[in-house]
C-alpha cells in the first residue's frame, strides 16, 4: 500500500501521518518508468498540528500525559519564528548532532524546516505505473495528469479499512487536505501544453498543488498524448446515452461525427448506430468509435401475457449490442429454448447496453 501512495505523490510525510509541504521531481522516461526523489519540509504550523494529531490519539489511547511531556507540549505552541523551533530543536537533541543536518528554506515565503535524512528516491517500472492508473493520476511518457478529488478519494478508502474511528480519520483527512506539493515533471520530449509553469526547454513543468482544492486537476501533455480529449465515454464503448460531452484542456478546433462537421461540443445520439468521432485540437487529433443502442432485445415465440396450450421455443435477438444475458425465472437459457412444462415463467432478456425485454406467459 506505501508503494501505491508513494507513486501517487511520494507523500513520505502523509504515511507518517505529517502535515508538512512535499517537495518531489518525477522523471517519466521514455519507457513508461518512473523515478522519484522527495522531501518533505515542516513549517511552524505543520509542527503544531503534527502535534495536536499526536496529543489527539495519545488521549484516546489512554496515555498519561506526564509534566515533562506537557512543558515540551507547551513550548512548541509557544513557538512564534522559526529561530525559536530552532532553538527548540537544539534543546530537545540529545545527541547535539540534528542541527547539523536540518535545513531551513524559504518556500511561498514561509520558512520551512527540512531534513535531508528524510530524502527518499524510488523507481517504478512502466508496467507497475500502468497497472494502477485509475487511482486520480495518469502518468505514460508523453502524458501527466493528476486529480485531487481522485487522490483524496482514493486515500479516503484507505483510511477506512484501517480500523481507524471516526475523529482519527477526520483528523488524518483535514491534515492530508492541508499538505502542499511542490511537484516537478521532468518528461522525455517537450511538453506542447500544460497548466503549470513550464520550463525554458519545454522538458519539464512545476505545479504547486494544494489538495484543499479538491476539483483541481493538473496536466502536462507531450504532442505525441493520445488521451487529451474527454469523450465522456470510451472507445468501443456500448451505451444508451442520448448524447455525449466533449471537452479538453487543449482549444478544440472541429469536432467530426461519422464524417460530418458538427458544431458544439455537445453530440447528440438520437439514433441507434455505430458513431465514429474525430476531435482535433490545437496540438492533437483523436478519434473513438462506439455504439448507441437504446433498442430492446426482440422476443419472438412469446408474448408478455399470453397464455399458451403446449410447448413454446422461445428466440430472442439483439441487431446492434448483442444479448448479454438471458433468464427464464432463475435459470440461464440461449436463444431458442424449448418449453412445454405447466406453469407461470417470467422472461428476462438483457443486452449489453443494459436494455431489457421482460415477457411473462403462461404454459396449461
Amino acid at each position: 500500500m506505501k508503494k501505491l501512495l508513494m507513486l501517487l505523490l511520494a507523500i513520505v510525510c502523509v504515511l507518517g501521518l505529517s502535515a508538512c509541504t512535499y517537495e518531489a521531481t518525477y522523471t517519466i522516461h521514455e519507457d513508461g518508468s518512473v523515478d522519484i526523489e522527495g522531501m518533505p519540509w515542516y513549517s511552524i504550523d505543520d509542527m503544531k498540528q503534527i502535534l495536536a494529531l499526536e496529543m489527539q490519539w495519545m488521549t484516546s489511547a489512554g496515555q498519561e500525559i506526564n509534566a515533562e511531556t506537557q512543558a515540551k507540549i507547551d513550548a512548541i505552541n509557544n513557538i512564534q519564528t522559526m529561530d525559536e523551533m530552532i532553538e527548540f530543536i537544539k534543546s530537545s537533541d540529545d545527541s547535539g548532532t540534528v542541527m547539523d543536518e536540518i535545513v531551513v528554506k524559504e518556500i511561498n515565503g514561509v520558512s520551512y524546516i527540512g531534513d535531508p535524512n528524510e530524502k527518499e528516491k524510488d523507481s517504478y517500472p512502466a508496467e507497475y505505473v500502468a497497472e494502477i492508473q485509475d487511482q486520480g493520476f495518469v502518468i505514460t511518457s508523453d502524458t501527466f495528469e493528476f486529480s485531487t478529488e481522485g487522490m483524496l478519494k482514493m486515500y479516503s478508502e484507505l483510511m477506512g479499512d484501517t480500523g481507524l474511528n471516526g475523529s482519527e480519520a477526520d483528523a488524518i483527512q483535514a491534515m492530508l487536505t492541508s499538505t502542499n506539493f511542490l511537484l516537478t515533471i521532468e518528461m522525455p520530449d517537450e511538453i506542447a501544453f500544460t497548466n503549470g509553469e513550464l520550463s525554458k526547454d519545454k522538458k519539464s513543468v512545476f505545479f504547486n498543488i494544494n489538495l484543499a482544492a479538491k476539483t483541481q486537476k493538473y496536466y502536462a501533455y507531450t504532442k505525441t498524448s493520445k488521451n487529451i480529449v474527454d469523450f465522456g465515454i470510451e472507445d468501443g464503448a456500448i451505451t444508451k446515452k442520448k448524447s455525449i460531452k466533449i471537452s479538453s484542456p487543449d482549444k478544440i478546433n472541429s469536432v467530426t461525427v461519422n464524417g460530418e462537421k458538427v458544431s458544439g461540443k455537445k453530440i447528440s445520439l438520437k439514433e441507434d448506430g455505430e458513431y465514429t468521432v474525430t476531435v482535433k485540437t490545437k496540438n492533437a487529433e483523436e478519434t473513438i468509435s462506439f455504439i448507441k443502442d437504446a433498442t430492446k432485445p426482440v422476443v419472438t415465440g412469446v408474448e408478455n401475457g399470453k397464455t399458451y396450450t403446449g410447448s413454446v421455443t422461445i428466440k430472442f435477438s439483439d441487431e446492434l449490442s448483442g444479448i448479454k444475458s438471458a433468464k427464464l425465472g432463475k435459470k440461464k437459457v440461449k436463444s431458442g429454448v424449448k418449453v412445454s412444462k405447466a406453469g407461470t415463467y417470467t422472461l428476462k432478456v438483457t443486452d449489453k447496453a443494459g436494455n431489457k425485454t421482460t415477457v411473462k406467459f403462461t404454459i396449461k
